[in-house]
């Protein structure tokens, strides 16, 4: 679609819009189009203020394997929290 294509159209769906006024309700839509309000946030989530990364960490929270996968200070085991190792030494 060309620029005066896009004109067209848009005259059209203005006098669709507002059969009384259609040049006013073109410079309405060119308005809307060329605000220049950046991006917005709309339905994103918030940021956790309670509790935060800590609470992910604390062994107290967790049963059963979750459990074996921190160590006493709530640092990750990584691999060896997750898999029995066996060393095959025997």
């Amino acid at each position: 679609m060309t620029f005066d294509q896009f004109k067209q159209w848009l005259a059209q769906l203005a006098a669709q819009a507002n059969k009384e006024d259609p040049n006013g309700e073109v410079q309405k839509m060119v308005a809307k189009l060329t605000r220049n309000t950046g991006p917005g946030t709309t339905g994103t989530t918030d940021v956790i203020d309670v509790g935060g990364v800590n609470r992910l960490s604390d062994t107290t929270k967790y049963t059963g394997m979750h459990k074996e996968r921190f160590d006493a200070e709530g640092k990750g085991k990584g691999i060896s929290g997750r898999e029995d190792v066996h060393e095959n030494s025997g």
